[in-house]
């Protein structure tokens, strides 16, 4: 008996984690930096800030101007990112505590807004120096993608 008890836990603990390992493979939901198209720039197409450069052909000094503003910003969007993900760690963590108190929340919540500020600042530049290395018709076809909804959700038309 004890030995179909053992086997019973061990066969339910593989299937629990089972679900949650794939979930874990297929995180990025097919969103990934890596597409199968071979034209340059275009491992860009899904990063931050450079969805709406989709259909937009560009030159190979652009290409090279924006992986290089992409290095740029990448490891400061890294760390404001990591910041806030610490600072909502440290409001979840206070939560479950018997230290709670609304004062200490309202720094926690404080210090998040201001890191979802700088990388709303950080987004914001990253744009305009974007629109910046476009020509004129490239701005008008980023225009239209962003229009159209094909800018950073590209989930169909906006309404």
């Amino acid at each position: 008996m004890k030995t179909n008890i053992s086997r019973f836990i061990a066969v339910s603990a593989l299937a629990l984690t089972l679900p949650i390992s794939a979930l874990a493979f297929g995180r990025d939901n097919g969103h990934s930096d890596r597409g199968g198209d071979n034209r340059p720039g275009m491992e860009m197409r899904h990063s931050q800030g450079m969805a709406n450069l989709r259909g937009i052909d560009l030159s190979a000094a652009q290409v090279t101007q924006l992986s290089a503003l992409r290095d740029e910003q990448k490891k400061a969007s890294t760390d404001k990112g990591q910041a806030m993900r610490d600072q909502h760690d440290a409001l979840h963590k206070l939560v479950m505590s018997d230290a709670y108190t609304p004062a200490a929340a309202a720094e926690i919540i404080a210090k998040i807004g201001a890191a979802q500020s700088e990388m709303a600042k950080l987004r914001a530049e990253q744009g305009n120096k974007i629109y910046k290395i476009l020509t004129p018709e490239q701005r008008t076809k980023m225009q239209q993608n962003e229009l159209m909804g094909r800018g950073s959700m590209g989930h169909g038309p906006k309404r």
